[in-house]
């Protein structure tokens, strides 16, 4: 219990706190202001499209399973988010983290 609250709070919290940074992180990868709002609208709209895939999915595979990858695919994309050399490559990982994410939202209350 303690852990799948952790991981939805950690999920909120990535989807909220890159907004307060956003403008240092758009300076520090020199991005536009398109690539600024397609760092936070790459995860939102992943996360939000794919809750309802990864449900349907959970029901075939096992819902352990999919919680766990969805962990898994969590971490690395932020790892990713992170070390990302441009805005280019964090908003791809930013659309990783987002499955990752909807994987996680979609089991935690299961």
């Amino acid at each position: 219990m303690c852990a799948s609250s952790l991981s939805v709070v950690l999920v909120f919290i990535s989807s909220s706190a890159l907004l307060v940074a956003l403008p240092d992180v758009s300076a520090d990868l020199d991005a536009s202001a398109l690539q600024s709002s397609w760092v936070l609208l790459s995860y939102m709209l992943t996360t939000t499209t794919l809750i309802l895939v990864f449900g349907r999915i959970a029901d075939l595979v096992g819902r352990r399973r999919l919680y766990l990858a969805g962990i898994l695919v969590f971490l690395v994309a932020s790892l990713a988010c992170g070390f990302a050399p441009d805005a280019a490559v964090l908003i791809g990982a930013r659309l990783v983290q987002g499955v990752g994410a909807a994987a996680i939202v979609t089991n935690t209350t299961a």
